[in-house]
């Protein structure tokens, strides 16, 4: 896809997929958006841009490294490709590689109901199942309940059961006017029998009857598995993508 033919749907999608994954702080520092929450998941400890803010962080350096260090966490630029020019700017500064590179997949909706629990909020059941499919310590569940306790409604959190335990789970919310995907996992022992399919089906369904007008979400670019299930449910058009950098070597 040619970005620069979209950018107002890619920016959309970037809000979108950030309100659905809130960070417990949001500090905005001369025009970039510094996410922190604990714990070690980069997209909510992170340095975001805005579509309208600064592509070189040079100025704001000392005050993004300050705000980390105070907070115990890396300083982590999250880069999405529709920032143009900001790889390049942390080239210069001597950041490293890029991390983790992910798709953000865009799908329309289509009004086929799918057989798995619905709630407005997530249960016991959910919470432990997710830790547990996640293969999460306890330090990162706390931080994963504290962000759902963030996260304001339209949301549902989507369970497929076998026998008497859950086996797959997914959330979605309608941010943007747009579903936005979270969180789907299976059984490792339960997967190839379409309950992944199943879970994310029922939140396309509730997606379409609340009126999202598409549905999106984001999935690391080498888990192929993932990839080709997305596919299969209609996420077939790629928007852009985004990787992590850390500071290295100093500037170049």
């Amino acid at each position: 896809m040619n970005q620069a033919n979209h950018p107002d749907l890619c920016w959309r999608v970037e809000q979108a997929c950030l309100e659905a994954w809130p960070a417990a702080q949001t500090i905005d520092v001369n025009g970039w958006l510094a996410r922190l929450s604990g714990g070690p998941t980069r997209r909510t400890n992170s340095v975001n841009p805005q579509r309208h803010g600064p592509r070189d962080p040079t100025p704001s350096l000392p005050a993004l490294a300050e705000l980390y260090s105070a907070a115990g966490q890396p300083l982590i630029f999250r880069v999405p490709t529709i920032a143009e020019a900001m790889d390049a700017a942390l080239d210069r500064l001597g950041f490293g590689p890029p991390e983790a590179e992910t798709m953000t997949l865009l799908a329309g909706l289509t009004d086929t109901a799918a057989a798995a629990e619905l709630n407005d909020r997530p249960d016991t059941d959910w919470l432990e199942a997710r830790a547990r499919l996640s293969g999460e310590d306890a330090e990162a569940s706390a931080v994963f309940r504290a962000m759902i306790a963030n996260l304001a409604a339209p949301a549902r959190f989507a369970a497929t059961r076998s026998g008497d335990g859950i086996t797959s789970i997914a959330y979605g919310a309608i941010r943007q006017g747009l579903l936005v995907i979270e969180t789907v996992a299976t059984d490792p022992a339960a997967r190839r029998r379409g309950l992944a399919r199943r879970t994310v089906g029922a939140l396309m369904h509730w997606g379409m009857q609340s009126g999202a007008d598409g549905a999106c979400l984001q999935v690391v670019a080498d888990n192929d598995a993932a990839v080709k299930l997305y596919r299969s449910l209609g996420f077939d058009r790629e928007l852009y993508r985004y990787h992590y950098r850390r500071p290295g070597r100093g500037p170049a």
